[in-house]
């Protein structure tokens, strides 16, 4: 069966090369037309035309003033709305990056300004240009770019996290560090475009730290970070001071590793990790999602056979109901679960397929990227240029959007 590719076992022309030459229907032309109505717009910040792509409308659900921020992996940031589909759209960089997922996305809590960490191809396994990416501080009504802040060239960031306390931007990514990639974290004021620090996280030891997902504590002195590198996974913790960056022991109970460990490193948690009510769970790529205390102890393991088969992840949680929303893969099993955190029990929103691991058609429900929207649905990214809107209650597609090209990331905001 084939398998969502860690970084660093293929280029990216070839993780690319499954989405070229395929046929998605009407809403394929929709979004080929929009593409080319927009190409023209050649310079960073240009804002492209509003189009409705949308099929199945679910024009009864629909919340005014709801937007889903989507970035492109040709960094284009476009704002979608259910029932109208794609309605407003802008060029953030030059350059496309690449197709995997991110966490690229936040915004102030009030929603007047959103925050973009651009998109750029991974440094391995060939080397890349040193092309810069930036955070840019976006207008959520127009889109218009207010501010641009660069980052440093021969870094390469995935995750972006906002700080409660301050409202800073903490950034992950990687650097080259003899010969592997160390993770590293900057810092950005998106006030001021100030980057504030940048220090690394650990010594590479050869190996490929990328930082997959990341949650940060309200007080931004603590913060917890997951790897999905080729050669490294599990969960790290960090001590955040004026006097620097500590790993802290907790990182050995999290990811069940040692720092002489001569295999693969860490090992036990795999993919997501997000916090509710005190308590953070995390993924583990299997059939279990880790419940665990704020020191880094395993509270509770949550049962999730139903999603077997998938390499699980991605998580969302509704923060009203306490229900843990579990993504199976498009490119494994496919499938949605819906976990109760109070009991701890499931249920089937979604049933996985056997077979192959292509997209399973785009009303097929799966995703790479998951979160809570207005008026009982989820929306998914797909590995494709497709979202979906879902019916929580019971697992039903109520939408279907065709994007311009493949989403990377998103945020769901009520303006």
């Amino acid at each position: 069966m084939p398998r969502r590719r860690h970084a660093g076992e293929g280029g990216a022309e070839e993780r690319g090369a499954s989405l070229r030459g395929k046929t998605f229907g009407a809403g394929s032309r929709v979004a080929l037309a929009l593409s080319l109505l927009v190409s023209a717009a050649c310079s960073a910040g240009t804002p492209e035309s509003p189009s409705a792509t949308a099929s199945s409308p679910a024009t009864e659900a629909r919340r005014p003033g709801v937007v889903v921020y989507t970035l492109l992996d040709d960094n284009r940031l476009v704002a979608v709305e259910l029932g109208r589909g794609v309605v407003a759209g802008r060029r953030l960089a030059e350059v496309a990056g690449e197709q995997s997922p991110s966490y690229a996305i936040t915004a102030v809590p009030d929603g007047s300004s959103v925050q973009v960490l651009t998109e750029k191809k991974l440094p391995f396994p060939t080397s890349q240009p040193a092309r810069p990416q930036s955070v840019v501080v976006v207008d959520p009504g127009s889109l218009e770019i207010r501010k641009r802040i660069p980052l440093t060239a021969s870094d390469t960031y995935q995750v972006m996290v906002r700080g409660k306390r301050t409202g800073r931007l903490h950034l992950l990514g990687v650097a080259r560090d003899g010969k592997g990639w160390a993770p590293i974290m900057s810092v950005a004021d998106p006030v001021t475009g100030e980057v504030l620090r940048r220090e690394r996280l650990r010594v590479a030891k050869g190996r490929t730290w990328l930082p997959f997902s990341a949650d940060l504590d309200d007080d931004e002195r603590r913060l917890w970070v997951s790897y999905h590198g080729h050669d490294t996974t599990g969960l790290e913790v960090y001590r955040i001071g004026g006097d620097g960056i500590k790993r802290l022991p907790e990182s050995d109970r999290l990811s069940q590793c040692a720092e002489e460990s001569p295999d693969h490193g860490c090992v036990g948690l795999h993919g997501g990790v997000l916090r509710f009510d005190g308590l953070r769970y995390a993924t583990t790529g299997g059939t279990e999602i880790v419940e665990l205390t704020p020191d880094g102890r395993v509270h509770r393991r949550l049962d999730i056979a139903p999603l077997a088969r998938n390499h699980v992840m991605e998580m969302a949680v509704d923060r009203g109901s306490g229900r843990l929303y579990v993504l199976g893969s498009c490119l494994y099993a496919t499938g949605l679960l819906a976990v109760d955190l109070g009991s701890g029990t499931h249920t089937v929103l979604a049933a996985t397929r056997r077979g192959g691991t292509e997209h399973r058609g785009n009303d097929t429900v799966c995703g790479e990227r998951g979160e809570l929207h207005p008026g009982g649905l989820i929306v998914l990214l797909k590995p494709s240029p497709t979202m979906i809107f879902v019916d929580v209650a019971d697992g039903s597609v109520r939408e279907r959007v065709e994007l311009p090209s493949t989403p990377v990331s998103f945020l769901v905001l009520s303006r």
